[in-house]
C-alpha cells in the first residue's frame, strides 16, 4: 500500500530491517530513531507543519502549541541523520560486496 505518512513508512522500514536481520540495523538504534520520529509526528504528522504556516483549508498550524524547543528538534534531527548515514553506508558496503 502506497503512503506518504512518515509513521507508516517508518513501520515498513523497521519491519523489513527486522525481517532481513541485516547486521547494520541495530535494534537499539531502530528504537531510538523510532522514538524521535514518533515525537516529530506528534507535532507534524503530515510533514506540512514545519513547511507551511497553514493547511490547505487555511487553518493555521501549531495554534495549540506554546513552544517548540528548536535545539531539541535539531539534536533529534542530527541523531536521525547520523543513523540514516550509517544505514546507507551499510547498504553501500553490501552493494560493493556484490
Amino acid at each position: 500500500m502506497k503512503t506518504h505518512a512518515l509513521k507508516d513508512n517508518w513501520a515498513l522500514l523497521v519491519k523489513e530491517a527486522t525481517h532481513t536481520k541485516l547486521k547494520f540495523f541495530d535494534p537499539l538504534e531502530l528504537s531510538i530513531a523510532g522514538d524521535i520520529i514518533e515525537d516529530f509526528c506528534e507535532i507534524d504528522p503530515t510533514g506540512q507543519v514545519f513547511r507551511y504556516p497553514e493547511d490547505v483549508k487555511n487553518n493555521l498550524h501549531l495554534t495549540g502549541l506554546g513552544v517548540i524547543n528548536v535545539e531539541v528538534l535539531a539534536d533529534g534531527m542530527q541523531v536521525l541523520e547520523d543513523l540514516f548515514d550509517k544505514w546507507l553506508e551499510g547498504f553501500r558496503e553490501m552493494e560493493d560486496a556484490a
